[in-house]
């Protein structure tokens, strides 16, 4: 599913169930630069399940829920479910870059209540559970999320990665 350049729009992507096999990288779910430069608009990825994904691409990136610069003066991603795929290169699970340069104002970015759990790559590459990045101006607040038997053959697991945010609340997370 691709929600793709809708500059100050709003964005809801609600209730999808994605399953893919391919030989290349994949994107399950990817919003690319809806909502960026917003203001008093809204992104919000919600009740979304990525299961059963495949890649076998050795020079790929396997991503199943991915906000591209979807930094909208609020972006909600809560109630997703990752689980039970596989890929043969590195791996983004829940990956947010809410950049949020263009906003007028703070943005507030909540992620919430995911659940990313039995996920592996073959190779030895990094898994990434959920990963926020960038925030100049940023509120982030991570919470309620559990993120759990992730594996790697034998690169890095990174659980929860919250990197770059001007305020970040991170708590009750199981990992």
């Amino acid at each position: 599913i691709y929600a793709g350049t809708g500059y100050w729009s709003n964005l809801t992507l609600h209730k999808n169930t994605v399953t893919l096999t391919s030989t290349s990288g994949q994107y399950a779910i990817y919003n690319y630069w809806m909502g960026y430069g917003g203001t008093g608009n809204t992104v919000t990825i919600d009740s979304n399940i990525v299961t059963g994904c495949t890649s076998t691409s050795t020079s790929s990136t396997w991503y199943g829920i991915y906000n591209y610069y979807g930094g909208a003066t609020t972006v909600n991603i809560f109630g997703n479910k990752v689980y039970g795929n596989s890929a043969a290169y590195t791996m983004y699970l829940l990956y947010d870059y809410a950049y949020s340069g263009a906003t007028t104002g703070p943005t507030t970015d909540n992620i919430y209540n995911n659940e990313v759990y039995s996920n592996s790559t073959s190779g030895a590459y990094s898994v990434y559970g959920i990963y926020t990045y960038y925030g100049s101006g940023t509120t982030k607040s991570v919470y309620g999320n559990r993120v759990s038997g992730n594996s790697s053959v034998g690169g890095s697991l990174y659980c929860l990665y919250v990197y770059y945010s001007t305020l970040a609340n991170i708590y009750q997370n199981n990992v």
